[in-house]
């Protein structure tokens, strides 16, 4: 008798296709996967459902980490199926690892938490506050030490983010991505230096610090960066990296527009035009503004009173995200975020988007490499070890949906909204989403590097 039996649903495995099987599950382990009936103390019945590995979101952020507002997002991310999630992307995750855990101890988290270093933390540490200005060697050595404390304590790894902070240099790149190569696993993110036309010039530097330190990197969000008309060449690039032996891949989010801070350097002057964009295009998600579009006025008056006003630009070419969804060197992530309700639609709704809108309705890909792009291929890129797969022996973290109804329903004036067919989540045996509907069960453990077997 097992303590929870998943009966009837279908598994996606990548080789093998669709199987009916059941699975088991005691003391939040997967104890047994067959074919025959199993019996169980709690029984899940998932007939005409997908049994899923719980979905693993490589790249999403917290706002803000420090208080308890982080927890909207990770309610969010449960409700999408999402099981474990990688925060401090883009130079933004905490200096201290070691803190980070104490704050995520203190409230129970529906999901299992782990985050990079940020290289912006890092920079603030030791006094380095020009962004548009290289880091001394002095500064540069405080900031490796400090990153090392932080690798010691756990750390996945470190993000850089080269457009937000231009002042970053070649040296400091190397310098510390150096520091995390020397521990084995570990990885470095980095959002790009220059996006539309220059793309490719910034891909050749992500990958130019890959070749030169042999770090594991990851390309952030390859779709903000190259989706611009530059997405095929910028692929091949990463391609030819791979094939050559530099360890670099990528992540996508399913979507052709971003956010960020109209204040950002993201918005300097010719963006619009190197976008081939309008100002209609930037919709306004808080302020005084929120919910209306830019016109140039507008833009003009929010930029330089009210800089951190949040803008979604909806600007990128939807062919290109296709293209790099059907990657196989790109893994589906969120970039998601939610604050007070606000955010961009794919802090609620990534996931269910892309498994709907994009493996059902236009059938991109199959739905076995699907889920392998957002479970078993995260997980090897982390290092989760027994995460990612539906597996004897595996932590029990499981999402059932149903492939028929699954998709998004977050809009732009309905960020937060939750989405249709992510039916159960369990999240190491606990099921944290029952019915489409939180538990208020919160299972969630921080996840260290080589220490993930919780």
């Amino acid at each position: 008798m097992h303590q929870i039996v998943i009966k009837n649903g279908l598994i996606p495995g990548f080789s093998e296709g669709l199987q009916k099987l059941n699975v088991a599950i005691d003391n939040g382990l997967i104890t047994a996967v067959a074919s025959n009936l199993l019996a169980g103390e709690y029984v899940i019945d998932a007939e005409e459902k997908y049994v899923s590995p719980g979905f693993i979101d490589i790249h999403m952020h917290t706002y803000p980490f420090d208080q308890t507002g982080y927890i909207e997002t990770l309610n969010a991310m449960a409700l999408m199926g999402v099981t474990t999630v990688l925060d401090g992307h883009c130079g933004l995750g905490k200096s201290d690892f070691m803190k980070s855990e104490m704050i995520f101890l203190e409230k129970p988290s529906p999901v299992n938490y782990s985050s990079l270093v940020g290289h912006l933390s890092l920079r603030m540490m030791v006094g380095c506050s020009d962004l548009f200005s290289p880091a001394s060697e002095d500064d540069i050595t405080a900031m490796a030490l400090l990153l090392q404390q932080a690798l010691n304590a756990g750390a996945p790894g470190l993000s850089f983010s080269l457009e937000y902070v231009p002042g970053t240099s070649l040296k400091e790149q190397l310098t510390l991505s150096e520091a995390v190569a020397a521990y084995p696993g570990r990885m470095v993110t980095t959002h790009f230096r220059y996006d539309a036309d220059r793309a490719l010039e910034a891909v050749g530097e992500m990958i130019l610090v890959a070749r030169k330190t042999g770090v594991k990197y990851q390309a952030s969000h390859i779709g903000s960066c190259a989706a611009y008309g530059q997405m095929n060449k910028a692929l091949q690039m990463l391609e030819a990296a791979r094939l050559d032996g530099v360890d670099i891949m990528t992540d996508i989010y399913p979507y052709s527009s971003f956010m960020t801070a109209i204040g950002s350097p993201v918005f300097s002057p010719g963006c619009i035009e190197r976008w081939k964009a309008n100002y209609e295009d930037l919709y306004i998600i808080d302020g005084r503004h929120k919910g209306k579009r830019c016109n140039q006025d507008r833009f003009n008056e929010i930029r330089e009173n009210e800089p951190s006003v949040m803008v979604m630009a909806e600007v990128m070419n939807e062919a290109e995200i296709e293209a790099a969804i059907c990657h196989p060197l790109a893994m589906v992530a969120s970039d998601g975020m939610l604050f007070d309700g606000q955010g961009h639609p794919r802090g609620a709704g990534a996931f269910p988007r892309f498994l709907g809108r994009y493996v059902r309705d236009r059938a991109l890909m199959d739905w076995p490499a699907a889920i392998d792009k957002i479970s078993a291929m995260p997980a090897m890129r982390l290092g989760l070890g027994n995460r990612g797969v539906i597996k004897k022996g595996y932590s029990a973290d499981i999402t059932i949906f149903d492939p028929k109804k699954v998709i998004d329903c977050s809009t732009s004036a309905e960020p937060a909204k939750a989405p249709l067919g992510i039916e159960t989540v369990l999240v190491g045996g606990v099921e944290t989403v029952k019915a489409g509907r939180l538990t208020g069960k919160a299972n969630g453990k921080f996840l260290k590097h080589k220490l993930c077997r919780v």
